[in-house]
């Protein structure tokens, strides 16, 4: 299994962020806000925002660590969509167990909601 985050599972554009918020299904969970959208790309890609409302640099960084390790060892789990995750402010960053568990039930749950 590969277990690599190359660019091509990446959501690198504004154009491609503003697709996904705006046609895309939005998903609440404990920790995020997750927009998801079907790409037709075979694989799943992922987007990150951490707006300054969260915290300073450090704890931005922190989230998008810990968000970018549970997809890169999950995205074999995730249906081929666009995955835009937005930090909830609020919250410190938890242990990467908690974040991994949060990422993939609200995933899941979004996936039994869209019934591709």
């Amino acid at each position: 299994m590969d277990f690599s985050f190359p660019k091509e599972y990446r959501i690198r554009k504004s154009k491609e962020y503003r697709r996904v918020y705006e046609e895309g299904k939005k998903i609440h969970s404990r920790y995020f806000i997750i927009h998801v959208l079907p790409n037709g790309l075979g694989h799943p890609r992922l987007g990150i925002t951490v707006t300054k409302k969260v915290g300073k640099a450090v704890k931005r960084n922190r989230w998008k660590r810990l968000i970018r390790e549970a997809f890169r060892l999950n995205k074999h789990r995730f249906p081929a969509w666009d995955i835009v995750v937005t930090v909830k402010r609020g919250f410190e960053p938890p242990g990467f167990k908690e974040v991994e568990r949060d990422l993939v039930e609200a995933i899941s749950k979004a996936a039994k909601q869209i019934a591709l």
